[in-house]
């Protein structure tokens, strides 16, 4: 399995990381650590550059970069416990568009995508 991200999804990771009520959650969230994990994501993941808006999500726009990676990177599937993210996988009208073109890419909760990998 190839994970891939962009610089966007790198920038948020980054961002997200290191907002003060994030790293109240863990001591271990340490800025030495969070510098470590990008700099292991950077070196493992293939990074896509200029990514092209291939599809627009109006109902939550900050999901379209990961849309849009996955689509680029024809990936299999996006995990995530977002829940817009996962309602394109859902029978109503924007689920059966995205289905229809983009049938390759499924998007599943992450624990989902473990019990795929053990297949």
């Amino acid at each position: 399995m190839t994970l891939f991200v962009s610089e966007t999804i790198l920038a948020e990771i980054s961002d997200v990381l290191r907002r003060p009520g994030f790293q109240k959650l863990s001591a271990n969230f340490t800025p030495e650590r969070i510098a470590a994990f990008l700099d292991h994501i950077s070196e493992e993941a293939i990074c896509l550059r200029n990514v092209p808006e291939e599809y627009r999500y109006p109902r939550d726009p900050k999901d379209e970069p990961y849309i849009n990676l996955a689509i680029v990177a024809r990936a299999s599937f996006i995990a995530s416990y977002d829940k817009d993210l996962l309602d394109l996988m859902k029978d109503n009208d924007a689920g059966y568009e995205f289905r229809r073109r983009y049938p390759m890419l499924r998007i599943i909760e992450p624990v989902d995508l473990l019990k795929e990998l053990v297949q």
